[in-house]
């Protein structure tokens, strides 16, 4: 069984999870979810840690400035469109970065 971060809604086993909860499914029906960015990677568990990965405050400063109802700034599973993310940072912004920090923004607005 693999660890993964919860990045939209998702019903698994009968059981419901809220945008960042951790699952545990096999990992070929992760890997599929990852695909489709419906789950993210676990956060690093860094010895003496907390779990959590420490938020990237000029990108996450970013995720309040998206527009919610421009299609240019969303995908169509609800998630900010690195593209976007790559013009407003100036720089790359990877969907593993961006789903990094999408887990971690919505456990901090959903405590």
């Amino acid at each position: 069984m693999a660890r993964f971060t919860v990045l939209t809604p998702l019903h698994h086993d009968g059981k419901r999870f809220a945008p960042g909860a951790v699952v545990e499914m096999g990992p070929d029906q992760g890997a599929a979810l990852l695909r489709v960015a419906a789950l993210g990677e676990p956060p690093v568990q860094e010895e003496g840690g907390t779990g959590h990965n420490p938020p990237d405050a000029p990108l996450g400063k970013l995720l309040h400035q998206l527009e919610p109802n421009n299609p240019n700034h969303w995908t169509r599973t609800g998630l900010p469109r690195t593209e976007t993310l790559t013009t407003l940072m100036g720089r790359r912004v990877s969907a593993s970065e961006r789903n990094r920090l999408w887990t971690q923004w919505i456990k901090e607005k959903n405590p």
